[in-house]
């Protein structure tokens, strides 16, 4: 029993004598993990903001678009996207 007192009180020892070594200078490790940045003045710029995205697009009303005659087109009147109103001309036909 008295060897194994012996033993841990060295064993302590050891390990004061080793966690009480010098410190190193902790202002010389923090400088070489400084974060680069740049400075730059503040301006007022346009701003545009954009989101491109793919997918389908369902809607929750559908409809049957059909002509009341038929005949060769001849002029569109709009464009892809383009807002229209009831009883607005899209097409012109040439019925001859």
């Amino acid at each position: 029993m008295n060897f194994m007192n012996q033993l841990s009180c060295v064993a302590a020892l050891c390990l004061t004598i080793v966690s009480c070594g010098t410190k190193k200078d902790k202002s010389s490790d923090d400088k070489l993990f400084l974060p680069l940045v740049e400075i730059a003045s503040a301006e007022i710029k346009h701003f545009e903001h954009s989101i491109i995205t793919q997918g389908n697009v369902e809607t929750s009303q559908d409809i049957l678009l059909t002509a009341e005659m038929g005949g060769l087109i001849t002029k569109v009147n709009v464009k892809s996207g383009d807002r229209v109103l009831a009883g607005q001309t899209l097409v012109l036909l040439d019925a001859a």
